[in-house]
């Protein structure tokens, strides 16, 4: 499977602005900051349709910052649905899945999600703020493919063995029944300078061997 990458609408907003500056113009100025997602979501449309004319199975989009640690529901709505649910249409006319990031933030956004249709919602985290697994599971999990329930910098890169195997063991109870499911840390694992790289090469192989135990494969 070829997985393609790109940063969709939030994000850039963010980058270029500021939060401050962004909500702040969200709530202030409204035209102009609807013109301004506007533009910022043509440049997305046309990072995608690269991305899909390249072949790529899978797009992976980012939405780190469009959670509600920053947007209101009515915000989101407003400004950053609109343009994720055109690049899910754009993506499934040519045939191709799209996976929505968002690491923390994601609960008071899950009846919106169920509109748009995306098929994967990845980076789930169970440690950080504004997640529920079994929440998650329980009003999405029967629409979109969930990826993710395992903390990567408590549990994976600093945690013993046996909160890897408990972090397992209770990601699978959660979001595994009924399938759909893609056990995964909720970010990036080994990237930050002074871990104990034993520790984390531990982990990992400690929860593949938990992920078997627990499936019957090991």
């Amino acid at each position: 499977m070829l997985a393609g990458h790109y940063p969709g609408v939030g994000d850039p907003l963010m980058w270029m602005s500021g939060v401050e500056g962004v909500l702040l113009a969200a709530v202030d100025t409204p035209g102009f900051f609807q013109a301004y997602v506007d533009t910022v979501a043509r440049w997305s449309r046309l990072l995608l349709e690269i991305l899909i004319d390249a072949g790529v199975d899978v797009v992976v989009r980012r939405g780190w910052y469009e959670s509600t640690d920053f947007w209101s529901p009515s915000l989101y709505l407003r400004y950053l649905a609109g343009p994720l649910k055109e690049e899910v249409r754009i993506a499934h006319q040519a045939g191709v899945k799209l996976s929505y990031v968002m690491n923390s933030g994601a609960l008071p956004l899950l009846p919106i999600f169920q509109d748009l249709r995306f098929d994967m919602l990845s980076n789930i985290d169970p440690l950080a703020s504004g997640m529920d697994l079994r929440r998650i599971k329980q009003e999405i999990g029967g629409a979109i493919c969930l990826c993710g329930g395992l903390n990567n910098t408590r549990v994976l890169e600093q945690g013993s063995e046996a909160a890897v195997v408990r972090a397992v063991q209770e990601a699978l109870e959660a979001l595994a029944p009924g399938s759909g499911f893609i056990l995964s840390p909720g970010d990036s694992v080994g990237f930050v300078q002074g871990l104990d790289e034993g520790i984390v090469r531990r982990n990992v192989r400690t929860t593949v061997s938990a992920w078997k135990r627990v499936c019957g494969d090991g």
